[in-house]
């Protein structure tokens, strides 16, 4: 039987529940795939690849745990791309993966790519595929701290540079809170100024920098001063959309941008965190437009965004989801 994205994840539902074993070979694993196998208490085999950066390690921990997933052993293959789960009665060979693009399960991020399968009950195909299962089982190798750790490492810079569905969204506020999940985006919503020090020491290090390299005299780079505690701590890396808020609810969009460098300046006695212009944020432009938008927005809720402090970083994420749903 034929099935698509419609009817995939009921398909494999049916699998787990009307085989007395599984088997399980699909390389990609996402939040939440635990929850499949909540009320099973088959025998089942999972061999994944934790190694690539493709699969979430939290839903692969969660399995591993004895006390609530007796039933379950799991291996790592690092060379594994298959898709296919086969039990005793039936099983399935397909596109997807146990992810949120496989099977939408990770609350909402996509609404998943358009998968393909086929779902067989034929016994000699099944033998087949049992005899395959066998021989990569053989090559797999156990999972252990270790393999977690280096997964958590790989699945955090591939979550950094993913990307959503094609004309999901054409700004990134209209970007699901999901879809923004560890992306490393901050408001950035202050109040108060730098300092003339603080100014004086960027044009100072900027014009350093300059007659180091030799070259041509452009305009010193965009910073902030301070933002050194947790957890309003601007980091190395972050993008950052900075946000003047005033006391009588002037709201103003500097810009995004990207921190490039956050040396302690022994001058002034604080962190100036140097910054490079960012045009586009999650490849959605961010412009004039944009920052007219996230104005009006941020102008809007003014008054539940203040915290009495004269700067707060908010997760654009939790802006999105609260602001611009």
């Amino acid at each position: 039987m034929f099935i698509t994205s419609a009817d995939y994840k009921v398909q494999v539902e049916k699998i787990i529940q009307e085989n007395h074993s599984i088997d399980i070979a699909v390389a990609f694993w996402g939040k939440g795939a635990e929850k499949l196998f909540a009320n099973s208490d088959i025998p089942i085999r999972i061999l994944c690849n934790l190694t690539s950066g493709g699969t979430n390690p939290a839903p692969i921990e969660k399995l591993r745990n004895k006390e609530i997933f007796k039933n379950i052993e799991i291996k790592h293959l690092d060379d594994l791309h298959a898709k296919v789960l086969v039990g005793d009665k039936s099983a399935i060979v397909g596109s997807a993966n146990i992810s949120t693009n496989g099977l939408n399960i990770e609350e909402g991020e996509f609404n998943g790519w358009q998968e393909a399968g086929f779902v067989t009950h034929d016994v000699v195909e099944l033998k087949k595929m049992r005899q395959w299962f066998e021989q990569q089982w053989a090559r797999g190798g156990g999972v252990n701290e270790n393999l977690l750790e280096q997964a958590r490492i790989n699945w955090a810079k591939r979550r950094e540079g993913r990307i959503g569905l094609p004309g999901e969204a054409t700004s990134v506020l209209e970007m699901k809170p999901e879809a923004l999940s560890d992306k490393k985006i901050f408001l950035a919503l202050w109040s108060k100024s730098v300092s003339d020090e603080a100014t004086a020491a960027n044009i100072e290090r900027h014009d350093n920098r300059i007659a180091q390299l030799g070259a041509a005299s452009t305009p010193p780079p965009y910073f902030f001063e301070g933002w050194d505690e947790a957890p309003g701590e601007i980091l190395l890396g972050q993008s950052i959309i900075s946000v003047y808020v005033g006391l009588k609810g002037r709201v103003r969009v500097d810009g995004a941008y990207k921190v490039v460098d956050d040396k302690h300046s022994s001058t002034i006695g604080t962190k100036l965190h140097i910054c490079d212009t960012l045009n586009k944020l999650e490849e959605h432009p961010f412009g004039k437009k944009q920052k007219l938008e996230l104005e009006a927005r941020i102008r809007k809720y003014a008054t539940q965004l203040k915290t009495g402090a004269t700067s707060v970083l908010i997760p654009l994420e939790d802006f999105v989801a609260r602001y611009c749903a």
